[in-house]
């Protein structure tokens, strides 16, 4: 038997060592898993931060570019603002600290800790929040006075957007907000970041990457408390590229004050109807721009969106409206191209005119006896075009309308643009599913029923006409300037199509429309202009059908009431589309507006004196 024997270990300890194996593999796990998370998933959070503790890498935003007027009058531009900042990682007590800084600056603390929290949602966690912007220097002399005894604050300039002329066209202009995280996953948007400020409607929107400039940085050197101790360098930020618009801004406030001083909700647009420039563009009521460059409260926010007539809404380009007896020229235009009137065919108006079982009634009800075309534009007579239209039908009708362009989008360079409505009996049975009643054709000829338009639709096709028949896409913006004053682009009239009438026919009905103007017994003779020739149209586009008088009826189901117009009949040089929301009769709301706006045109360019 061997000298040694082989000794059995005891099970307790054969226990032991297993737990301790298993707990030790757990443990390296464990650790491995750590160092995995503070590696991978949170190593670029702590590197900025540890970076951060010696170096903070301070945002220096680009100054966006200038808007100037078609006259090189600056009427958008930047301006300071002097805004609060917290890093929060390097303060001890923030209770303690929003204290301090609503008791030094008299901002009310509640709004500084949603500020915070506003910013927390969209800002990373390494980067110093705003809690107060846009201070006055009167505002911040004492919390300057003290800043270096409070851990963790600083004060920060960036540019925020100066309106010149105050709210001359928002809505032309538009205004920023802060970029969204749907945003950022879009191709449109790819290079931006996280806090990026871009345009939000308007030109700000649609040229946003020529505007928006290149940002640059500070790398300032600060304690462990957050305390900027010394500047090691700049990159200087690159200003954003100046657009030179097309508009007037004088004519632009003339025209916004005839809309505010009369309390009207509705739109007036002027547009140089040989390319397409636009002048003016007006959407009432209006809303004050600056609220978004300093930061739109929530309260402010919710008055703008509950409002009934809709300020934040561009009724310019978005607004469908019928057209009402504007839309006659259209109708006049399809009937004399097809062969079934023309300036000699005599109509007859009793007053209604009898439908399938059904009387359309004329504005006039005593009627206008025997009736031809020129008369029957400069009075408006609704059963001359009723039966025009009948004759034509709604597809022949809907044709010669899109050679306008009309029930399509202009192209205007603006977000948001609708396309109005062009019905067809291919319509109907696509929408419906249903055939086209001729009956139908009868209200649409007179610009009622199905049709619907904006008022850049539809003063794009009163240029047409009055330029000879030439369709162009809407220009708002001449040029992009470098910061020096370079051009970089010029933008040329851009033709789009060719309205189908004839010199003849189309001269006919210019003519109807000076004489509306002009003539005895013309529904449009408000806008007249001494010195001027003015050819133009009324038109009052009911809300609800009926006969009861606008005027007795609730604000809200009141007609809309437009005026187009341009001058001189000779070689127009401007076009003027004005709607009022329910603002009744045409040729009383809407036509003095238009008629001043071409007065004030005309003597801003000389041609009229100031008398």
């Amino acid at each position: 038997m061997s000298r040694f024997l082989l000794q059995r270990p005891e099970p307790s300890r054969m226990i032991r060592t297993g737990l301790m194996g298993v707990l030790a593999v757990f443990l390296l796990i464990s650790l491995a898993a750590r160092l995995a998370y503070l590696q991978l998933y949170r190593g670029e959070e702590f590197r900025v931060m540890s970076e951060d503790n010696r170096i903070r890498i301070v945002k220096i935003p680009a100054p966006r570019g200038m808007f100037f007027d078609r006259n090189l009058e600056i009427v958008v531009d930047n301006r300071p603002s002097l805004d609060v900042k917290v890093a929060e990682e390097f303060v001890d007590d923030l209770n303690e600290t929003l204290g301090l800084i609503s008791s030094l600056t008299g901002v009310d603390e509640a709004t500084l800790r949603e500020n915070l929290e506003a910013e927390r949602r969209t800002q990373p966690k390494y980067r110093p929040l705003t809690a107060a912007s846009d201070l006055s220097r009167d505002e911040l002399a004492a919390l300057m006075t003290r800043l270096w005894r409070i851990n963790g604050v600083t004060v920060e300039v960036r540019p925020v957007r100066d309106y010149v002329r105050g709210p001359l066209a928002p809505h032309l202009f538009g205004y920023l907000g802060e970029i969204s995280d749907d945003e950022l996953e879009t191709e449109r948007y790819g290079g931006y970041e996280m806090g990026d400020i871009i345009g939000r409607r308007g030109i700000e929107e649609t040229w946003d990457r020529e505007l928006r400039g290149v940002d640059g940085s500070l790398h300032v050197e600060v304690d462990s408390t957050g305390r900027e101790l010394v500047v090691l360098g700049e990159t200087e930020a690159v200003p954003g590229n100046n657009l030179v618009l097309t508009i007037d801004a004088d004519l632009q406030e003339f025209a916004r004050l005839q809309m505010e001083e009369n309390e009207y909700a509705g739109a007036v647009i002027a547009m140089d109807p040989r390319t397409f420039e636009v002048l003016a563009l007006v959407s009432a009521p209006d809303f004050d721009p600056s609220l978004f460059a300093r930061g739109v409260t929530g309260d402010e926010w919710a008055l703008l969106v509950t409002d009934p007539r809709h300020p934040l809404e561009n009724k310019c380009i978005s607004g469908q409206y019928p057209p009402g007896s504007t839309f006659k020229i259209f109708t006049a235009t399809a009937g004399l191209e097809e062969g079934v009137i023309d300036d000699e065919t005599p109509l007859y108006c009793p007053g209604y005119f009898n439908f399938g079982g059904h009387s359309f009634g004329c504005w006039k009800a005593g009627g206008h006896g025997r009736i031809k075309l020129h008369r029957a534009i400069r009075e408006s007579c609704d059963v001359f075009f009723y039966k025009t239209g009948d004759m034509v039908g709604i597809d022949r009708l809907a044709f010669y309308c899109s050679g306008y362009g009309l029930g399509t989008l202009t192209g205007i360079p603006l977000a948001n643009e609708k396309p109005g409505l062009l019905p067809s009996t291919q319509w109907k049975e696509e929408y419906f599913g249903e055939p086209w009643y001729p009956g139908e054709t009868i209200s649409c000829a007179i610009g009622q029923g199905y049709v619907l338009v904006t008022p850049i639709q539809l003063l794009s096709a009163f240029c047409a006409l009055a330029n000879g028949g030439t369709v162009y896409t809407p220009m708002v913006v001449k040029e992009v300037q470098s910061p020096e004053g370079e051009t970089l682009t010029v933008y040329e009239p851009e033709k789009v199509g060719t309205v189908p009438i004839s010199e003849e026919h189309l001269e006919m009905i210019k003519r109807g429309l000076y004489g509306a103007v002009n003539e005895p017994g013309g529904t449009g003779w408000r806008a007249r202009v001494e010195g001027m020739n003015v050819c133009g149209k009324t038109g009052t586009a009911q809300v609800i059908a009926g006969t009861m008088s606008s005027a007795y009826l609730p604000y809200e189901l009141r007609d809309h009431a437009w005026f187009v117009c341009f001058a001189p009949l000779e070689d127009p040089e401007i076009a003027v589309a004005v709607l009022v929301e329910h603002g009744g009769f045409g040729g009383t709301a809407s036509a003095p507006i238009a008629g001043a706006v071409v007065r004030e045109y005309f003597r801003l360019t000389g041609a009229l004196s100031d008398e």
